[in-house]
């Protein structure tokens, strides 16, 4: 390969590379919530236009003249899965990588054109755009099952909690049907009673039974992981937000409070939605301290994240509750029996928000 050949590939890959970042961040910009992202995602797309005029300047001219759009075997290919983009993580992926590509190309094109500084400048970058892949994806993959368990809940604004209290008259899995059947999409487990293996026997059980179901673990990341749950829900006495962002993969996360503050805290360190109550006195949790309507509202006004609210909802106070501005309700005692869930489950599709 001759120099001049080594020019055009790099004049082309300078391009790439620009046009890759830009992509990704433009999708970054226009996401709520992914802010931080978008900020150092755009800080590596400043260091490469630093880059590409140290290039430019090193190559003078010859880089500008080495270009041959009329000759680019490429110009008028396009292969089909091109054409086709699922979401916005998928987007944003493959044009990061695009640009990984484009910093790779360069830099070894460099060392064919003499350029050693300007090789190890682009070794440097690409290092710089891997790291914002991994941390853009995880982001946009939280973000999209935060939308799905969002809608799910607006689609029918009941969230179950399969316990020990409501699961002695019917099974898990005859409760978790008639809610399934009934439309409801959002479900945890939460069998303190059970050990670690029953758990996740009954976990995976559901996931296999139900298609659609995003069941959500209550406390466990191992069981959840394990039984490829949609989810895991945390209190604040559990693992730490903190601790769980290395270990929770595609899991969402959500975590209960009992204050305006706290929620804002938790999203801020990750949580995917909010648990708050007691919003009534139930008979599930007796010592559960009642943050009322009001705290609700509160935590409500605090978040850009899902609202779950629970403690004593029923099919009587369902609809005070979702104008509270909760995303979805969480039950235990108000599914225990068929009569009342019945009467739930009949609220719940009326007040559902298509």
């Amino acid at each position: 390969m001759d120099r001049k050949t080594a020019l055009q590939i790099i004049e082309a890959n300078l391009n790439r590379l620009r046009e890759g970042i830009r992509v990704a961040e433009d999708l970054l910009r226009y996401t709520p919530g992914a802010e931080g992202e978008f900020r150092r995602l755009k800080a590596v797309r400043l260091e490469a236009g630093k880059a590409e005029k140290k290039a430019r300047g090193a190559l003078g001219p010859r880089l500008r003249r080495a270009r041959r759009l009329k000759r680019d075997a490429g110009r008028d290919v396009t292969p089909k899965g091109e054409l086709a983009r699922s979401e916005l993580k998928e987007l944003a992926t493959v044009n990061l990588k695009r640009a990984q590509e484009a910093a790779r190309t360069i830099e070894e094109m460099c060392k064919l054109a003499g350029e050693a500084v300007l090789s190890r400048y682009y070794k440097k970058l690409r290092f710089a755009l891997y790291a914002r892949e991994t941390e853009v994806a995880a982001k946009l993959a939280a973000l999209s099952r935060r939308e799905r368990f969002a809608v799910a809940l607006k689609r029918f604004p009941v969230y179950l909690v399969i316990d020990e209290k409501n699961t002695d008259e019917q099974t898990p899995r005859e409760l978790t049907q008639a809610f399934y059947q009934a439309g409801g999409r959002v479900a945890q487990l939460r069998m303190k009673q059970a050990s670690a293996r029953a758990q996740l026997k009954l976990a995976s059980e559901l996931q296999g039974d139900f298609a659609e179901l995003m069941l959500i673990i209550n406390d466990r990341v191992d069981i959840a992981q394990a039984a490829g749950a949609f989810g895991v829900h945390l209190g604040p006495a559990d693992l730490p937000l903190s601790s769980l962002a290395d270990i929770r993969g595609e899991l969402l996360a959500g975590l209960s409070t009992g204050g305006a503050a706290a929620a804002a805290k938790a999203v801020a360190a990750g949580a995917d939605y909010i648990g708050v109550g007691a919003i009534y006195r139930t008979e599930s949790k007796q010592r559960m301290r009642i943050v009322g309507i009001e705290g609700l509202r509160k935590v409500v006004r605090a978040v850009q994240a899902p609202v779950v609210a629970i403690g004593g909802i029923t099919a009587d106070n369902l609809a005070q509750v979702l104008k509270a501005g909760a995303t979805g309700c969480a039950v235990i005692s108000a599914a225990a029996t068929e009569k009342d869930a019945g009467k739930l489950y009949s609220a719940a599709r009326k007040l559902a928000r298509r």
